[in-house]
């Protein structure tokens, strides 16, 4: 799983720089990840289901095979627009003009960038920093949210598999919701660095409501309060992701996009150990403020070191 599951990011955002013009971009971003979140939000009733009824190992065999059903659909349904097959010639003539050109969708050839030198841009760094403070707070929810609600508001399994979706589905409407914000703003007049910018503002802001999930006074409110997080995070990062379509050239976005991906994935395997030993330690408050804290400081690196003159100077855009 860990090994193969990371591969759907790059090649989600690859599509998306393919099929969609840039103020559509983060809608389509937040469509592929409300995929995620209605992923998410179907997995506690389900896996529930199958462990109580069937054992554990069931739980396992159904996600994997499930996995499996995607792929074949992935390999039968996608092309780029000029070679897909279910694309009609005069829908392609349509767009055409506003999407990626078939020389850009082509794969990159020998003398490119190294990952490396992708890596030391600017764009990238700062995309990979960004997220690998910002990430590790939706995989918090992810893997600790059912240990959450059994220990500290003593649900059953049957009462996680039933409630522990709620911020998930909340988090799927939301994905949704930020990534056409920026594309409604875009086209109010608004400049393509302001729109995602002020989306991923909105986010962060309303992310430090998780400092007060450990201390609501009943489980209703705290699952709440933590809906406020699966609803910022999606703001941030369906235009967070975005971004390596926005500024970076077409034959580098998946690179950006995975070597980001592996800043993020660092910065949460580092959190989840610190949050073995504060959770055993100490209590679940400190997780929950770090949570909130984390998305304000992560806007404030985007803002900082990717300031709007740098929106599209690497591709030779003027946003």
């Amino acid at each position: 799983l860990g090994l193969g599951e990371p591969g759907n990011w790059p090649a989600a955002a690859r599509a998306v720089a393919e099929w969609f013009p840039a103020r559509l971009r983060a809608l389509g971003i937040g469509i592929f990840n409300a995929g995620t979140m209605l992923g998410s939000a179907a997995a506690p009733p389900v896996v529930s289901f199958l462990t109580l009824n069937y054992g554990w190992r069931y739980s396992f065999y159904f996600t994997g095979a499930v996995g499996f059903l995607w792929l074949a659909a992935w390999l039968i349904l996608y092309q780029p627009p000029h070679l897909n097959r279910w694309l009609r010639g005069s829908e392609y003539d349509a767009m055409k003009h506003e999407v990626q050109t078939p020389a850009e969708t082509r794969p990159v050839k020998a003398g490119g960038l190294s990952w490396w030198e992708v890596f030391k841009t600017r764009e990238c760094f700062t995309l990979t920093l960004a997220r690998f403070f910002t990430d590790p707070v939706i995989y918090f929810v992810i893997f600790w949210l059912p240990e959450y609600l059994r220990k500290e508001r003593h649900f059953d399994l049957a009462m996680v598999g039933q409630y522990a979706s709620v911020p998930f589905v909340a988090g799927g409407i939301a994905y949704l919701l930020g990534g056409w914000l920026s594309g409604r703003l875009m086209r109010a007049g608004w400049r393509l660095p302001r729109a995602r910018k002020f989306v991923m503002i909105l986010g962060a802001a309303i992310m430090p409501v998780a400092i007060l999930a450990p201390v609501a006074p009943t489980a209703a409110l705290a699952i709440g309060a933590i809906c406020f997080v699966t609803m910022g995070h999606a703001f941030w990062i369906s235009n967070m992701q975005a971004l390596p379509t926005d500024i970076c050239r077409a034959g580098e976005i998946g690179t950006v996009m995975g070597i980001s991906g592996m800043g993020g994935t660092v910065g949460g395997v580092l959190a989840n150990f610190g949050t073995a030993w504060v959770v055993q330690h100490f209590t679940y408050a400190p997780i929950f403020a770090m949570a909130g804290l984390m998305h304000p400081l992560g806007v404030g690196i985007v803002c900082w070191l990717l300031p709007d003159r740098r929106f599209g100077e690497r591709i030779g855009v003027r946003y």
